[in-house]
């Protein structure tokens, strides 16, 4: 399909221009500012690569040719070690971010997946909470072999109207100004997430 072929088209550039960048930040000969220049090139290509690896992996998605890689593990070890990667962010913007996890939920999962899941889920919580606000992970086990695994967080929400567009591709929400972090976002973050889980079912 057309996103597909531009996503492998724009993914071999960007890796040739990833691995010059790492070895310009491995030198020692740079300044301040050119290795300030250095760290920009690297951060901005490698949100536009993992951009570009969600997009394959929306598209395997949608055409069912995701592969399950079940293997048995702590679940709760993985929250724990995903979560952490949002603790500076919290502190930053001064959100009160609670973590409710029973101690153990021992089974078989597909640990890759459920890293992307639960990090889309964060990222897009903390993405919309205002400084002050309050960002919760929940994990609870209703039945056996059932897992249920909630985010949720204040701020300005989603209109009513609009609640039934939350997993379509391209939808984003709000007409908010946008910001620095807003241009590299592709709009099918949840709609990926959806995805992810509907697999794992």
């Amino acid at each position: 399909t057309f996103f597909t072929n531009v996503a492998h088209e724009l993914q071999t550039p960007l890796t040739l221009i990833a691995g010059p960048a790492q070895k310009l930040a491995d030198s020692s000969g740079l300044s301040g500012e050119d290795q300030k220049l250095v760290t920009m090139i690297q951060r901005n290509t490698g949100r536009l690569l993992f951009l570009i690896h969600q997009l394959l992996e929306f598209r395997k998605a949608e055409n069912l040719h995701l592969e399950i890689k079940r293997e048995r593990f702590n679940l709760i070890d993985l929250v724990e070690q995903i979560s952490e990667l949002f603790d500076e962010m919290a502190l930053r913007k001064k959100i009160e971010y609670r973590l409710e996890l029973p101690h153990s939920v021992a089974g078989w999962f597909d640990q890759d997946k459920i890293e992307k899941i639960l990090f889309n889920l964060l990222s897009n919580a903390f993405k919309y909470t205002p400084e002050g606000g309050k960002v919760t992970l929940q994990i609870s086990t209703p039945g056996k072999d059932k897992v249920e695994m909630s985010v949720a967080n204040t701020g300005e929400g989603i209109p009513g109207e609009k609640l039934n567009r939350l997993f379509e591709r391209f939808f984003i929400p709000g007409d908010r100004e946008h910001t620095e972090t807003d241009k590299f976002r592709t709009g099918i973050g949840l709609a990926y997430t959806k995805s992810l889980v509907n697999a794992l079912h």
